[in-house]
Formats: C-alpha cells, sequence, structure tokens
C-alpha cells in the first residue's frame, strides 16, 4: 500500500504465502522517492527523482511464510537505509 508518511508499512504475508507454494523466489524491489513523488491527497505526480532497485531473490524452500516476509522486509530495510 500507499505509505501516509513515507514510512515502510507493514507487509502481509500473502506474497510470501503465494511464492512458496508455486515453488518460486520472491524479488524484492526497492522503489526510492515515490512518496515525493506522489504524496497522498495530490492528484498529480511531482517532479522528482525516483530509484528503483531490484534485490537478489529470496529462496522461499524450506522457509516458513513468515520467514519469508521478515527477511524480505529486512532486505528492503536495508536497502532504503542505504
Amino acid at each position: 500500500a500507499r505509505s501516509r508518511t513515507g514510512d515502510l508499512g507493514v507487509f502481509k504475508k500473502s506474497f510470501a504465502i503465494l511464492a512458496k507454494e508455486c515453488g518460486i523466489p520472491v524479488v524484492p524491489v526497492v522503489i526510492k522517492g515515490a512518496y515525493k513523488a506522489l504524496p497522498i491527497g495530490s492528484k498529480f505526480p511531482k517532479k522528482t527523482d525516483i530509484e528503483i532497485e531490484i534485490l537478489k531473490p529470496v529462496e522461499t524452500s524450506g522457509k516458513n511464510y513468515d520467514t519469508i516476509t521478515s527477511e524480505v522486509r529486512r532486505k528492503i530495510e536495508k536497502a532504503l537505509e542505504e
């Protein structure tokens, strides 16, 4: 979901369930600057830089849904800090 504050929101585990049941890895994607470009309540995007970073996949085999969700969140948090 879009953030109202620009901070990372709560992760739901539906993506982890889907990936694990399909036997595929999760590829985390970090989008930096989107909040500035289209804040909540704005009707038109503002001119600003947006950076998209595709992170290394998270394997799902041998992991439960909560572990997959936590691992993906940690990778995204780390990328946002850099």
